[in-house]
């Protein structure tokens, strides 16, 4: 968040995107629903295209890939001779017909003093995989699956087909982008894991207030009806322990109370086994097979050290829970190293979990308060620019 010289506090988050393909609602729903200080929101991105609901959002600020594209070598230099505590020797220009919005200007100013002093943008990817170069077929291992070498999906628990890499275009109906990962078709109950890019690791502990960790991805279920009382589950592991930190455990057919949040000690088997957190749902409507959805599961950490986990389908919150620190959870749990995420698929015999566009995002360290003093003071002076033009 920084705050204008007239006081009026904006939250921001900025989004990178390989290729710049259009942001989802689904990348930006919890963003929009924690960025309740203040009546305006920005979103810095480097993308062109942005999904219609945010946009008709009341306060909505966007600065996208085109904007960027506008910079002049002379904006660049402004923000450099700033941040070098020099005067700017910028060529002065005549008015156009439609200047450059002074709100952008300041919107990039404090981006790039954020990444210039060494402080990382709100969210970066730790894993973002489209599986366009991965190959495989009754694997244990999957490779490639972001990019040429970056990304590994591997089985840590359990037997049978394991993973299949196929074209999603040759489903019925067509699924994902390209190439998708199925997750096996077995009885027997598998384990998936992701590790993070670089071999990152965090806990939830180490949160900041009001960030948040978020799980999303593309996913369909093909094949037989789902059994009832039937399963799928992910979340966020510690692969060297094991232990199954938070998962949600989603029973895709029961009308039942019979989905939940769990966790589990000694296993990577993210089942109706481990000791539930917080109070059961039930998926209304039920999953359907040969359906798409996009599933989030998203941790957050508030104003009093506790822990919003939240399940939400197709942009729709399912279920939000609030998980105190001092609860059993919370002081076995929370101060866990998350090394990656994992899934357990769907057991219904002659049913394949098929996902794609698998994205994880998570805050890296921040200096707020010179973050927003940073932001105060680049405000100030691209509003003193303007006055002398």
């Amino acid at each position: 968040m920084f705050v204008t010289p007239a006081e009026e506090p904006v939250c921001y988050q900025s989004k990178f995107r390989t290729g710049r393909p259009s942001l989802t609602w689904t990348e930006l729903s919890t963003y929009y629903g924690l960025a309740d200080v203040g009546s305006r929101r920005l979103v810095f991105t480097n993308c062109d295209e942005i999904a219609c609901v945010a946009e008709d959002r009341l306060g909505a600020i966007f600065v996208r890939g085109s904007d960027l594209d506008r910079l002049a070598p002379e904006d660049f230099q402004i923000i450099e001779a700033w941040l070098a505590e020099r005067p700017a020797t910028a060529k002065r220009k005549d008015p156009k017909p439609h200047p450059f919005p002074f709100s952008l200007l300041a919107a990039l100013a404090v981006l790039a003093l954020n990444f210039a002093v060494g402080i990382r943008s709100t969210h970066a990817a730790l894993a973002n995989d489209n599986f366009t170069l991965s190959v495989g077929s009754n694997a244990t291992t999957v490779n490639s699956t972001e990019s040429a070498g970056v990304g590994q999906y591997m089985v840590i628990q359990g037997a049978g087909l394991n993973m299949n890499v196929v074209d999603g275009s040759t489903l019925t109906p067509a699924f994902g982008s390209g190439n998708v990962l199925a997750l096996g078709n077995s009885t027997s109950t598998n384990t998936f894991f992701r590790a993070f890019n670089g071999a990152s690791t965090f806990s939830l502990n180490s949160l900041a207030t009001n960030e948040t960790l978020d799980l999303s991805f593309d996913i369909t279920f093909d094949g037989a009806t789902l059994a009832a009382a039937q399963n799928f589950s992910f979340g966020l592991v510690n692969y060297s322990s094991p232990v199954s930190i938070i998962y949600a455990n989603v029973d895709l057919s029961s009308a039942a109370l019979a989905s939940e949040f769990r966790y589990r000690t000694g296993s990577y088997n993210m089942s109706s086994a481990g000791p539930t957190v917080g109070t059961a749902w039930t998926e209304s409507p039920t999953v359907l097979t040969n359906t798409s959805y996009r599933f989030d599961f998203a941790v957050t950490k508030d104003g009093g050290g506790n822990f919003i986990v939240a399940y939400s389908r197709n942009g729709t919150t399912v279920s939000s829970q609030t998980l105190l620190s001092n609860s059993t959870w919370g002081t076995t749990m929370a101060g866990l190293n998350i090394q990656g995420v994992a899934f357990r698929q769907c057991t219904t015999p002659g049913v394949f979990t098929y996902i794609d566009n698998v994205l994880v995002t998570v805050p890296e360290p921040t200096t707020v308060a010179l973050s927003l003093a940073a932001g105060a003071g680049l405000l100030l002076f691209l509003r003193r620019r303007k006055h002398e033009q």
